[in-house]
């Protein structure tokens, strides 16, 4: 009969999140994963396979509690500008608090790995579409409601301000100022007028 887990498996995959968030894939060893998630080496590999396997669990994580909160609050009630501001600004936000110089998980691991590791790739490609989709469905209801510029192509502009999301994240990694990033989300914001 198999003994039960001595561990919470949530609480060392979100972890698992910070530590690989922090470090990156490479230069997060073993020992260090060993030590920072507080399990011996036999039931990491028993219960969450290998080093990379482990890692595509935490990204996989990261993507659910971030990008998917953010799918959820784009659907949600609300003006459709309205939401758009609030997603910038509260990205920006994060960008400002993030003491560790963090970023987002996800742009670290397409910076990383991307080129390099199929899995990450597929992870980063299906977040993108999704979260474009989810942009390009506001851009429209916005568009309806004659709030943003009916001539602009919503799927572009989804894409626009997919890649100004994650442009805030990697200025909060080069310490970019508060008023840098409020120059930013006002210059976003117009475009879509």
């Amino acid at each position: 009969m198999a003994r039960p887990k001595a561990f919470d498996q949530a609480q060392v995959l979100d972890r698992a999140v910070e530590l690989f968030w922090r470090k990156g894939y490479h230069a997060t060893s073993i020992q260090d994963v060993v030590e920072n998630l507080g399990i011996n080496r036999a039931s990491l590999y028993d219960t969450f396979g290998d080093k990379h396997t482990l890692y595509i669990k935490s990204l996989e994580r990261y993507r659910t509690d971030q990008s998917q909160a953010m799918i959820r609050f784009l659907q949600g009630p609300g003006k459709p500008l309205d939401k758009i501001r609030i997603l910038l600004a509260t990205t920006a936000k994060a960008t400002l608090q993030d003491q560790d110089l963090k970023g987002c998980f996800l742009v670290n691991a397409t910076m990383e790995l991307i080129n390099t590791d199929q899995d990450v790739a597929a992870i980063v490609a299906s977040n993108q579409s999704e979260m474009e989709h989810a942009l390009e469905k506001t851009v429209q209801e916005g568009q309806d409601l004659g709030d943003i510029d009916d001539a602009l192509d919503p799927r572009a502009v989804a894409a626009y301000l997919f890649s100004q999301l994650n442009c805030l994240r990697m200025m909060g990694k080069m310490q970019a100022a508060e008023n840098v990033l409020a120059n930013v989300i006002s210059i976003s914001l117009k475009t879509l007028l």
